[in-house]
């Protein structure tokens, strides 16, 4: 068959990778505009994952200069926020400027993709920090029946004790239910 070569199959994309830089086609972009060279910083950073900025000038059509800029995604790499606020900027040359870029990849599925790709990130974001909640939901309630303990023990205050073990019930189900959540969504991102 003509698709097959060295024991992978062409279509069905297990063959080898080309990664084509959204840095690189946004070069031509403002190369077809006549832009300035594109400035991209760093924006923002939210625990392990970092954004970035980026803004380049082009003349206006109808005369003047206009500023395009745009910020990326929150990514879990420095490469990945890269190439969202490069994308970002294709998009805004496009919008602005009438841009056609000839390039299947700059389609909604790329979107889609990025789009699920941020989503899993923000998932995983989320169920680190859930982790770190329920860690201190689960002192609070050891706290509350060492307190209860205590409070048992020694002269019982039938108002006091009754709080305490009201909020290390609480506690309880509330960590039991996080698990729940917790395990949802792990499910849900894989």
């Amino acid at each position: 068959m003509a698709t097959e070569k060295k024991g992978y199959n062409v279509l069905d994309g297990r063959g080898p990778r080309a990664h084509i830089s959204r840095k690189s086609m946004l070069a031509e972009v403002v190369k077809a505009v006549n832009g300035s060279e594109p400035v991209l910083n760093f924006y923002d950073s939210k625990g392990s994952f970092v954004q970035m900025q980026g803004y380049f000038f082009a003349p206006r059509p109808g005369g003047g200069t206009v500023s395009l800029d745009a910020v990326g995604l929150l990514c879990e790499t420095w490469e990945e926020a890269e190439e969202s606020v490069c994308y970002n900027l294709i998009r805004a040359a496009q919008r602005q400027l009438g841009v056609v870029v000839d390039d299947m990849n700059l389609g909604v599925a790329w979107g889609e993709r990025r789009e699920k790709e941020r989503s899993a990130a923000i998932a995983r974001a989320f169920r680190d920090g859930w982790d770190k909640t329920l860690g201190h939901l689960e002192s609070v309630q050891k706290a509350c029946d060492e307190m209860w303990v205590d409070a048992v023990r020694e002269e019982p205050m039938p108002g006091v004790t009754t709080s305490i073990v009201g909020l290390a019930e609480w506690a309880e189900w509330c960590v039991w239910d996080g698990l729940a959540a917790k395990d949802d969504l792990e499910k849900s991102v894989g």
